[in-house]
């Protein structure tokens, strides 16, 4: 079995783990991935390689925002073209599955659905807004075979009830869990978020729940924030770093690019925060989980499912937005060694039980197997 495996984004993000920590099992099982890109240099392509996967690049459109029309407007011109550039490159790899990552990637799942190959069609997040989500919903249930979500919210989100869902998996030979039995929090507490500078990770909020840590808390801090600043986000970072500096955590925070090994700086973490204003099932936390690093998260998409299983609570979840409510999470949970430990625990069987790159796998073969056994 063949699968050509849709990326729109070139790099290494939580898709691209995923994409290829899943298909490096699939081999196993008698199943190729070939992971798609867009033209240019691309991590994810390398990344791809060094795992033994194939891969094809040519040139075409990201999705566009739905803020910004001319690019919407450019994206629907040179649709037709990148449909068919998708199509050959279906009946090139004789593919018998087209996996679509993300839900406004029209290309591939227009060529899908007029190739022979079986659509699966990959909802990752929910940041459409709810109208458009649910017309995407729609064209999405209409051209794909299985629609497939990160998590039960993400379905909600775009009206989609007949789902399979494929949760963000951890790789726990590269994640693994630090000495959690030995583990203490000391002043000042190490909090730090994980995402590229960007409107939506919330960098904003995560500024405004050290300001509140520091002065209605009294805890002294030692933030970090781990990702790459994007030229086309520079003056977002900037705007951050200003507001950083009017609360007084300026110099509290320690300004992390990318990272090839997020565990080894994950591992430094008291506690991750999760502020984006929309997620799936964020990546980031199941590898907090997987290290031992309880989370403290805004309530967005799939944070629940993640967090809050009965018998296994790993982290803490706030009302959306509430930076003040964050801190007092956060400070209530490193002043509380039993549970904390516990949390710490928790998470890495979580993770074990229900997040690992095995039981990924397993989904996806299951979900593949069964599309090109129907006619």
């Amino acid at each position: 079995m063949i699968v050509l495996n849709c990326l729109f984004d070139p790099r290494i993000t939580g898709a691209t783990r995923r994409v290829i920590g899943v298909a490096k099992e699939l081999k196993a099982e008698g199943i190729e991935t070939i992971v798609v890109c867009p033209a240019g240099p691309a991590p994810a392509v390398e990344a791809a390689t060094e795992a033994g996967l194939g891969h094809r690049q040519f040139a075409f459109h990201k999705p566009p925002r739905p803020t910004k029309p001319l690019d919407v407007l450019s994206f629907f011109a040179h649709l037709p073209g990148e449909v068919m550039a998708f199509h050959r490159a279906i009946r090139e790899t004789n593919a018998d599955i087209v996996h679509v990552n993300g839900a406004i990637f029209l290309q591939p799942l227009i060529a899908g659905a007029l190739s022979k190959a079986k659509v699966v069609w990959h909802l990752n997040d929910t940041i459409l807004p709810g109208p458009v989500a649910k017309l995407l919903g729609l064209l999405g249930r209409a051209l794909s075979n299985q629609v497939v979500v990160s998590g039960a919210t993400v379905a909600t989100h775009h009206g989609c009830k007949k789902v399979a869902t494929f949760y963000s998996p951890v790789d726990q030979e590269r994640f693994n869990a630090r000495d959690i039995e030995n583990w203490t929090v000391n002043e000042p507490i190490r909090v730090g978020i994980l995402g590229n500078w960007n409107w939506v990770k919330g960098h904003k909020r995560f500024v405004e729940a050290l300001g509140h840590l520091k002065d209605t808390h009294g805890l002294p801090i030692d933030a970090v924030a781990v990702g790459s600043i994007l030229d086309n986000q520079r003056d977002y970072f900037e705007d951050m770093m200003a507001e950083a500096e009017r609360l007084g955590v300026k110099d509290d925070i320690e300004v992390v690019g990318f990272v090839d090994k997020p565990r080894d700086m994950l591992a430094t973490f008291d506690v991750l925060v999760l502020t984006s204003f929309s997620e799936g099932l964020p990546t980031c936390v199941n590898e907090a989980m997987a290290v031992g690093v309880p989370t403290v998260a805004f309530e967005v998409s799939g944070v629940r499912e993640q967090l809050l299983s009965p018998d296994l609570v790993s982290g803490v979840v706030v009302p959306n937005g509430d930076s003040a409510g964050m801190a007092a999470a956060v400070a209530d949970l490193v002043r509380d060694p039993a549970r904390y430990a516990e949390y710490a625990r928790n998470g890495i069987e979580r993770v074990r039980t229900k997040f690992s790159i095995a039981h990924a796998a397993k989904a996806h073969a299951a979900v593949y197997r069964e599309q090109v056994a129907k006619k």
